[in-house]
């Protein structure tokens, strides 16, 4: 059996005040806040616990978030000055992977808003991750790209955004590498819009970001906007 490549996980977050913007017609600022603190502590509770991933490194400017990732051992790449938008961030900091000591076989790129994640969930995607020239996808409900596996972790550029899981199958193709898309139904459900959080409450998953959304009452916000 092949050895296990070492897998370091990356996750991009911006800032807390300007969490989850696109939530703005349905959420305050302070409940923004909150949901995106559960779901960034969340992300960083499954990935500490998750035996493929050997570390955990947050990509962000802001300083609550850094604490946060300490307080669950993760090392904090702090985003450039100057550097605007996700793609930018994550070069910059897969740089700062690369150009450091033991740099990783692979890279997990994971979206910190997606509810209802899991450590299992994690192990499903990573599972068989031996070629050597890989970039493997699970699709967010929009074809966005809510986990990222490059294996070597420049295999291919970042192209984040509207049905980025389509631009990363195309950036693979260039460059040669094998393409898998892999489902796992607990990394499907990102939290970007209205739509998102209704479509999550109906599904009856999502665990405590569903829980926390049910005790602000937004099911009702919902059915109000309908």
């Amino acid at each position: 059996m092949p050895p296990q490549p070492a897998i370091d996980a990356l996750v991009p977050f911006k800032r807390f005040d300007r969490a989850k913007e696109r939530l703005a017609e349905l959420l305050a600022p302070s409940e923004r806040e909150a949901l995106a603190r559960l779901l960034l502590t969340e992300a960083l509770t499954v990935l500490a616990d998750a035996p493929s991933i050997r570390r955990t490194l947050l990509v962000t400017s802001d300083a609550e978030a850094a604490t946060i990732a300490a307080g669950h051992g993760a090392q904090t790449i702090p985003e450039p000055e100057g550097v605007r938008g996700l793609n930018p961030a994550l070069e910059a900091a897969r740089l700062a992977i690369l150009d450091g000591p033991e740099p990783p076989h692979a890279l997990l790129v994971l979206h910190a808003d997606i509810a209802g994640l899991d450590a299992a969930a994690i192990a499903r995607f990573l599972a068989g991750a031996e070629a050597e020239r890989l970039v493997r996808l699970c699709p967010a409900r929009d074809e966005g790209s809510n986990a990222l596996l490059l294996r070597p972790p420049d295999a291919i550029p970042f192209r984040y955004g509207p049905r980025s899981a389509l631009a990363h199958a195309a950036e693979a193709e260039a460059a040669g590498a094998r393409f898998e898309r892999r489902i796992v139904d607990a990394l499907q459900d990102d939290l970007d819009t209205p739509a998102d959080v209704e479509r999550l409450l109906r599904s009856g998953r999502g665990g405590a970001p569903v829980a926390l959304l049910r005790s602000l009452g937004v099911a009702g916000r919902l059915r109000g906007a309908g």
